[in-house]
C-alpha cells in the first residue's frame, strides 16, 4: 500500500509542536517580529523562503533534504494545481 505524503504545512506545524514550540518562538527564532508568519505557513497560506528552510530544519532537529523534499512536493503540487485550472 502506498502511503501519502504528508502536506508541507502539516508536517512542520507537527515538528513544531513535538518540540514544544509557539509559532511566536519559531518566528522569533527566524528574526520575525510576529507569529503570522508561521502561522500563514501552518496552514497552508503560503511557503517559507528557502533561507528559513535551513533554520526551521536546525531548529526542528531534521535533515534539511528532508524538509526541502516536502516543500518542493507541496510545491509542485501548488504549481500543478494552478495549471490545471488554467486548461
Amino acid at each position: 500500500m502506498k502511503q501519502k505524503k504528508i502536506n508541507f504545512c502539516v508536517y512542520v506545524k507537527g515538528l513544531r509542536i513535538k518540540k514544544g514550540l509557539t509559532q511566536m518562538d519559531v518566528a522569533t527564532k527566524l528574526g520575525y517580529a510576529n507569529a503570522q508568519f508561521v502561522s500563514n505557513w501552518e496552514r497552508g497560506q503560503c511557503l517559507p523562503s528557502v533561507a528559513a528552510l535551513t533554520t526551521l530544519s536546525e531548529l526542528y532537529d531534521v535533515k534539511l533534504k528532508d524538509l526541502f523534499g516536502r516543500y518542493m512536493d507541496t510545491l509542485r503540487e501548488d504549481l500543478w494545481k494552478k495549471a490545471s485550472g488554467l486548461m
